[in-house]
């Protein structure tokens, strides 16, 4: 338990994830396309640049709850840069239960792999479907 803990710890400095990047939609449609991909997200962050889905299960279940499963999942999604184009780092961590708790048990990036084709393939709808006269402000 305790060099779990510790390993976790070891790798919790590092970054890993996958980045998509360029991205040259504004930050509303790159949030609009989270939230397509993953359904409303549990946190923001202060800057409004990190965005942590619900929990969920490696495998789609409709029975799936976040409080009693055995281990559970959630997608960060970081908007780096300051302008466009943006990247958008896209990490999968992995939580177990340990008591009445859940403990870090490091990244998944298989998972954050297929996160990250599914959201290029949103912002690319988006991009395909935008309205140039809509994003035009006259004034």
């Amino acid at each position: 338990m305790i060099f779990r803990l510790l390993i976790s710890l070891f790798f919790s400095g590092c970054v890993m994830g996958v980045k998509v990047d360029p991205v040259t939609q504004p930050l509303d449609e790159i949030r609009a396309s989270i939230v397509n991909i993953s359904g409303e997200v549990r946190t923001v962050g202060e800057t409004r640049r990190q965005f942590e889905t619900k929990f969920f299960s490696r495998k789609p279940s409709k029975s799936f709850d976040p409080t009693t499963s055995k281990e559970r999942l959630y997608a960060r999604f970081t908007v780096l840069g300051t302008r466009r184009p943006y990247s958008v780092l896209v990490q999968v961590f992995v939580q177990i239960k340990d008591g009445p708790d859940y403990i870090d048990d490091g990244e998944d990036d298989d998972m954050a792999e297929q996160i990250a084709k599914d959201l290029e393939l949103d912002l690319s709808k988006s991009r395909e479907q935008r309205n140039a006269v809509d994003s035009f402000r006259a004034f």
